[in-house]
């Protein structure tokens, strides 16, 4: 049994007897006190009691498992405090010499189950003797293709050098949109935005130049006075680009209407416009919604 233990149930029994017997009148003990404080029927209940809403509460399993933790407090601690601490500390050693880090994709962007391709990524901070390659049955990839850094989506300067700090190549990102990678396309002089990745393989998927900003409109949504009719403009930051807009609410494609001169509005509308472009990536959905007789 712990120290701690047997000394807490013998101090609390201490204390409970003396303050039964102890007149605080006289400062005499009074053995014969102890019955004003022994109540057979409150006893029943108050235990009776607890142990009832303990199986009601909790299922037969649980309930009988408390028995055993009331065991455990009377029994030494198995964990030995010291020891425990000083292996953490060796691990965190190590954890910081060598890291090891797992990893998985699918596929492809349209691949949902659990096949998928691992990544191992193994960085040692110092020299490892022993050290083993993968089993063959992982079908790795020669050239682990993940780095310890991230490149901001807002755009940011990527620089490869060598171990003498030349730089052998760089590029500037530029804005990356959601679920979109940057490459060369087909390992050419060109950069290229794609929306299918391809990890491990050459980037021969769709390339686009670049993506197209959000159509800008010439007045924001509001709440106009019926009879009134207002003039709606639409542009982008791409002058070449096409933008085609719905006033029914559904999502804009390239076979929408397209803009061409100012859209007259005097009624309830919402107006949806998206830029297209060949060779870029359509911008997202813009919309606005114009309220007409709100008082």
């Amino acid at each position: 049994m712990e120290q701690g233990t047997l000394v807490g149930t013998i101090l609390a029994w201490f204390m409970l007897l003396f303050a039964m017997t102890f007149n605080f009148a006289t400062l005499s003990i009074n053995a014969g006190n102890v019955q004003y404080f022994w109540d057979t029927p409150s006893l029943m209940i108050v235990f009776g009691g607890t142990i009832a809403s303990t199986f009601i509460s909790h299922p037969m399993g649980d309930a009988k498992g408390f028995l055993g933790i009331i065991g455990k407090s009377w029994k030494p601690n198995s964990v030995q405090l010291v020891e425990t601490l000083t292996l953490i500390i060796d691990v965190s050693k190590i954890a910081r010499k060598n890291i090891l880090a797992i990893e998985v994709h699918n596929y492809s962007t349209n691949s949902s189950d659990l096949s998928c391709i691992p990544f191992l990524t193994l960085g040692y901070n110092e020299e490892q003797d022993d050290v083993q390659e993968p089993h063959p049955s992982m079908t790795l990839p020669n050239s682990y293709l993940h780095t310890n850094f991230k490149i901001s989506s807002s755009g940011e300067d990527l620089i490869l050098s060598d171990d003498q700090g030349n730089v052998q190549d760089s590029i500037y990102s530029g804005e990356i949109e959601t679920d979109m990678s940057f490459g060369r396309y087909m390992e050419g002089e060109t950069w290229n935005l794609f929306a299918e990745p391809t990890p491990n393989s050459s980037n021969s998927t769709q390339a686009y130049l670049g993506a197209l900003s959000l159509p800008i409109f010439s007045i924001p949504s509001s709440f106009y006075d019926q009879g009134q009719e207002i003039t709606v403009s639409l542009s982008n930051s791409e002058p070449s680009s096409v933008i085609h807009f719905t006033l029914d609410g559904t999502e804009p494609t390239i076979n929408s209407l397209t803009f061409e001169y100012p859209i007259q509005v005097n009624s309830s509308t919402v107006i949806r416009a998206r830029a297209f472009l060949d060779e870029w990536l359509p911008s997202k959905t813009e919309s606005k919604t114009y309220i007409f007789g709100v008082d």
